[in-house]
């Protein structure tokens, strides 16, 4: 169970970190 929170909390930074590099 926590694996996969974890799982989906490093997708979620993954993706936040595309955002980020994108409104640059």
């Amino acid at each position: 169970m926590i694996k996969g929170i974890r799982g989906q909390l490093q997708e979620h930074y993954s993706l936040q970190k595309s955002d980020n590099n994108a409104n640059r």
